[in-house]
């Protein structure tokens, strides 16, 4: 199955970008509001494929101050070019990584139950990982089983410090209340609320 056919979202041009919100807030300065966009939008990163991925990415890279894991910051969706050996593992000449960090050449692939289910989807994904890791690439895994599991999140946050030589910080007054917060607001559609 395509992205553009199977249960994934197909891939479009955003209908906005960073730029053009804050530009949007600092024509707004003055208007209610404007303070927390311009908060907010700090913690965007563009270029997700999917809203778990976007929940992916918050959860990981939000400041534990607002309940995330203050992980550094991924490139998402980034093009990486394939070496000859990986490109003839992969059929192509490159891929793209979910969320990226280049300069520790790690990858978290965010894998869907509905997209990454099927033979040539499972077959598809191996190869990625294989032409990855043939150079030199840390692939890691993620599901929406994980994602929607406050402890499973959180060993996929301690392995992803571990590679990314964060050191894991003591545990903080009033955490584990602020990741839930955290998690009600991406996870429950009837939350409102306010992280900044």
């Amino acid at each position: 199955m395509s992205r553009t056919t199977g249960p994934e979202l197909p891939r479009r041009k955003p209908l906005t970008s960073v730029g053009d919100i804050e530009s949007a807030l600092a024509e707004w300065a003055g208007s209610p509001g404007a303070k927390n966009g311009r908060r907010a939008i700090a913690h965007v990163i563009e270029g997700s494929a999917s809203p778990k991925e976007t929940q992916l990415t918050m959860l990981l890279s939000m400041p534990r101050r607002l309940g995330g894991f203050g992980l550094p910051r991924p490139v998402l969706n980034a093009p990486i070019e394939l070496s000859g050996a990986a490109a003839k593992i992969m059929g192509r000449g490159s891929v793209r990584g979910d969320l990226l960090w280049e300069e520790k050449r790690l990858v978290v692939e965010y894998d869907s139950a509905s997209w990454h289910a099927s033979a040539p989807a499972i077959a598809m994904d191996a190869n990625r990982r294989n032409a990855l890791k043939d150079m030199g690439y840390d692939v890691i895994t993620v599901t929406g089983a994980q994602i929607m599991s406050h402890g499973m999140m959180e060993q996929v946050a301690a392995v992803l410090e571990r590679r990314l030589g964060v050191r894991r910080r003591a545990q903080s007054a009033g955490l584990d209340e602020r990741r839930l917060r955290l998690r009600r607001l991406l996870f429950d559609p009837g939350c409102r609320g306010f992280l900044v």
